[in-house]
């Protein structure tokens, strides 16, 4: 059978005005149509998925990321990685700057992941096994 394939996809978040403005160059119905293709050769999605990207606003935060899980768990996507919104590159700074980006913190990614394990111990969760992975990356400079 060879090696068991899985490929990943920075789908980031569902909101169609949010994915616009990242530049993600992908609606949500060609990730769909993306993830069915690979799962119907036989491969593995994962999804990565960020915790209070720009253009979301605050309040709405939770929210989107739960519909965002769900979405991807939807399309069958077997691995949801959470990320946590970060600077670093010059643009979340300047998305910060005009008040569409605020950096989640610690108790923020916290928050957002125990809400995303939670909602997936429902019994209608429960159906499908997917792998929920927070990837806090470096938060701290060295």
């Amino acid at each position: 059978d060879g090696v068991p394939l899985e490929v990943a996809v920075g789908l980031a978040t569902v909101p169609p005005e949010a994915l616009e403005k990242l530049n993600k160059r992908m609606t949500t119905d060609d990730f769909a149509r993306a993830a069915e293709e690979l799962r119907r050769r036989g491969v593995s999605v994962r999804v990565f998925l960020l915790i209070s990207p720009p253009f979301v606003p605050h309040e709405e935060q939770d929210t989107w990321l739960l519909r965002s899980v769900d979405f991807a768990r939807q399309c069958g996507a077997a691995v949801s990685s959470l990320i946590p919104a970060r600077g670093g590159n010059g643009a979340m700074e300047a998305f910060a700057s005009q008040k569409l980006f605020r950096a989640p913190t610690d108790d923020d990614v916290l928050r957002s992941y125990d809400l995303v394990v939670a909602s997936h111990q429902s019994p209608v969760a429960s159906q499908s096994s997917v792998r929920i992975l927070l990837d806090p990356w470096s938060r701290h400079e060295s």
